[in-house]
């Protein structure tokens, strides 16, 4: 990136909500937020059913892992709740979120990819971040206004979700590639293993 940086490792994302979990459920299930949670479990089903998957999706884990802890510069722990989190939010200078469906409705809630526990004073960007709808649910757009005016720039991966942007905030943002996209045929195969 050519600036020091660390990537904050962490726990489930609802571990540093506000909100008491029973809330956070609840509003998961208006907004009828089943499919990746039914995603998981026909994942776990087809592992059971077809030992040649399983080994092979176990394969690709520990590539990615092996690929993550060799390329990924990570904080030597993982904040345990939403206290530690702001506490380790002050010992950085920025912050930089990007990827797919990470404003989804579940996002808006537990707020950490929304950077809520973020320091106004510290820069957020957004770049090529995802939102996966094409509305905001009415009970999430206060919200969801509130975290977007905290972020200093943003860009994002569809038109869709700058069109949202717009609506809540007023503000234009630019549509830009998937970051993997920005890598030549030749970077990608100088860290291919």
């Amino acid at each position: 990136l050519g600036v020091e940086y660390k990537t904050i490792k962490k726990r489930r994302s609802r571990d540093y909500m506000k909100q008491p979990l029973w809330l956070y459920m609840m509003k998961k299930l208006l907004v009828l937020d089943y499919r990746l949670w039914w995603g998981k479990q026909k994942i776990k089903r087809a592992k059971k059913q077809n030992p040649t998957f399983a080994e092979n999706a176990k394969l690709r884990e520990s590539y990615f892992n092996d690929f993550s802890s060799t390329m990924f510069h990570t904080t030597d722990f993982a904040p345990k709740d939403r206290t530690s989190l702001e506490q380790m939010a002050l010992e950085f200078d920025g912050f930089l979120v990007g990827s797919d469906q990470l404003w989804r409705t579940d996002s808006i809630e537990h707020g950490f990819t929304t950077m809520e526990w973020v320091p106004d004073d510290k820069l957020k960007v957004a770049y090529s971040t995802s939102m996966g709808v094409t509305k905001v649910p009415c009970w999430q757009r206060k919200k969801a206004r509130r975290f977007m005016n905290r972020f200093h720039h943003i860009a994002l991966r569809e038109q869709s979700a700058c069109d949202i942007v717009k609506d809540l905030t007023g503000r234009e943002v630019p549509v830009v590639l998937d970051p993997t996209l920005l890598l030549t045929a030749e970077e990608w195969l100088s860290i291919q293993q």
